[in-house]
């Protein structure tokens, strides 16, 4: 399995970045919104591992530029998201297998979820 993953830069972005190498999972990691629209298409992945910060952030470009068309039959995965968090991506339908875990979470179990 292949993941993008978004995360802020930072304590927490070290421990999601410990949590998937224990796992042996191939991933992008993107600290920026640039990082991360360059990820999505240029790479070959199947599930999109988003904190639902770092998405809030970066929507209006992610609107702008068409994103969610790029992400279309992807899985996404939204994670620490507050219990006012829209999961909703412009221009892409919402897939069966799209998971949202609010905050806090153990980074480990997001990784064994996948």
């Amino acid at each position: 399995m292949k993941c993008v993953v978004l995360e802020d830069r930072g304590k927490k972005g070290e421990a999601v970045r410990g949590a998937f190498s224990k796992k042996k999972i191939d991933v992008v990691f993107c600290t920026s919104s640039n990082d991360f629209m360059a990820a999505v298409s240029a790479s070959k992945f199947d599930v999109a591992v988003i904190n639902a910060d770092a998405w809030g952030r970066g929507r209006a470009i992610y609107d702008y530029f068409d994103l969610g068309r790029k992400l279309e039959g992807k899985r996404l995965v939204f994670f620490n998201a507050s219990e006012q968090f829209v999961p909703a991506v412009k221009y892409r339908k919402h897939g069966d297998k799209d998971v949202v875990y609010r905050e806090p979470i153990e980074y480990e179990a997001l990784v064994e979820a996948l």
